[in-house]
Order: C-alpha cells, then sequence, then structure tokens
C-alpha cells in the first residue's frame, strides 16, 4: 500500500505540487496562520470608561497570540485573556489617567498593532456629600399686647376701652 502512494505521488508532475505548496502559504499567510503574522486591531469597546471604575475592555481583530500583552497608553493592562486569534480581553486599572489613549496588543513573537485614541477615560468629579440638616429651632411666642390680653368680658385690656 505504501508503495502505491509514492507511486501515485511520483505520476504527480512538480509544478502542480509547487504551485500546490505555493497556494498553502498564500492561504495561511492571509488567515494570519503562522509565525510573524502581524496583528491588526479592528475594535476596542467599549470606547470610553471612568476613571475610578476602569474596566474590562475586549479588543477584536486579527493574528492576536496566546500570552499577547495589552497597553493603554503606556501602562499594561492586567489579566489579559487570549479568547482566540481575534478577541483578547483585558483589564483597565482603576484610576488611570484622562485623556484619549492608544492600545496596543503585543504579541510574544514582538509583533504588534496599535490604535491611537482608541480608548476615551474621562473624568468623574469627586461627589461632595450633601449637608445633614440641622434641626429648626421652635419659634418662641410671642405676645402681641392688646390682643391677647382680654378681660373676662372678651373686651381688651390693652386698648384703652375700645373693643376689637
Amino acid at each position: 500500500m505504501a508503495r502505491t502512494r509514492t507511486a501515485a505521488l511520483r505520476r504527480i508532475p512538480t509544478a502542480v505540487l509547487l504551485t500546490a505548496a505555493l497556494l498553502l502559504a498564500i492561504l495561511a499567510a492571509a488567515c494570519g496562520a503562522g509565525d510573524g503574522a502581524a496583528p491588526h486591531v479592528d475594535a476596542v469597546r467599549p470606547a470610553a470608561m471612568p476613571d475610578r471604575e476602569g474596566g474590562l475592555l475586549i479588543i477584536t481583530g486579527r493574528g492576536f497570540q496566546q500570552g499577547a500583552r495589552v497597553l493603554v497608553g503606556s501602562t499594561e493592562a492586567g489579566s489579559v485573556t487570549w479568547v482566540n486569534q481575534h478577541t483578547l480581553t483585558a483589564v483597565v486599572a482603576r484610576g488611570s489617567a484622562a485623556g484619549h489613549h492608544q492600545v496596543r496588543v503585543v504579541n510574544p513573537d514582538g509583533t504588534e498593532a496599535a490604535w491611537d485614541g482608541a480608548l476615551s477615560i474621562f473624568q468623574v468629579p469627586t461627589p461632595v456629600p450633601t449637608p445633614r440638616p440641622t434641626a429648626t429651632p421652635t419659634p418662641t411666642p410671642t405676645e402681641r399686647p392688646g390682643r391677647d390680653d382680654r378681660d373676662e368680658n372678651g373686651r381688651g385690656r390693652g386698648n384703652r376701652g375700645r373693643d376689637d
């Protein structure tokens, strides 16, 4: 059986074998397979996040390798997870500097891809605590002469004999 396969291969012209090998190499390069294929970043989600929270970044593209690093500006993102050659996730640290940042993927083989301004980190103002309400003092009753000062017949004492 082995001799039959070898004999069959000998009958295929060398030009056909070379053409098939060349087509396979071109196809592998187009798919991003093989060492040294440069990665490419297509999208970064979310495009913006608050500085005080940080959060999960999802990077999609092609040519990502296991063990890739992600940098946001000059700061390395934490907990980078290789999902597949098209998707990476990374955690942006809480307290990152506000501004528009480049997101860069660096593969273990040294190839890299970057997208300038892919992530906007915006500053959230520090909340000002609401002041506690203060107790309202109870009003002090005041007497008005002539009004509440009446005799037993309902006549006012302080108005010189006139009735209200």
